[in-house]
């Protein structure tokens, strides 16, 4: 249910990368970001779960894990199979896979 920021970097990089789902609040956002995906709030989650493609992978990311540990679970509670969230969120990307990206 979850992966490393190594195994994440590197499903990103591969032929059919996953569907970015980033769950942390907007000025988060603003901040820092891992570019492409879609961007719901943890809070907006229950009421927009519906809208995401079941047939595809999604990996969750926040700021350091628990938030998306915690929508992959509700996630997979509803009959997402294919949905995991990156262990120790953006923090931990910054810290071992891009510095580029600014910690907070």
């Amino acid at each position: 249910m979850e992966v490393d920021v190594q195994a994440a970097s590197a499903c990103l990089s591969g032929e059919s990368p996953p569907l970015l789902l980033d769950v942390r609040e907007q000025n988060e956002r603003d901040y820092c970001n891992l570019g492409e995906g879609l961007h719901i709030p943890t809070g907006e989650i229950p009421f927009q779960w519906e809208s995401l493609p079941r047939d595809q992978h999604i990996l969750v990311y926040c700021h350091h894990g628990m938030r998306s540990h915690r929508v992959t679970l509700f996630l997979r509670e509803r009959g997402f199979q294919k949905v995991q969230s990156m262990k120790g969120g953006i923090d931990s990307w910054s810290r071992e896979i891009d510095p580029e990206v600014p910690r907070y």
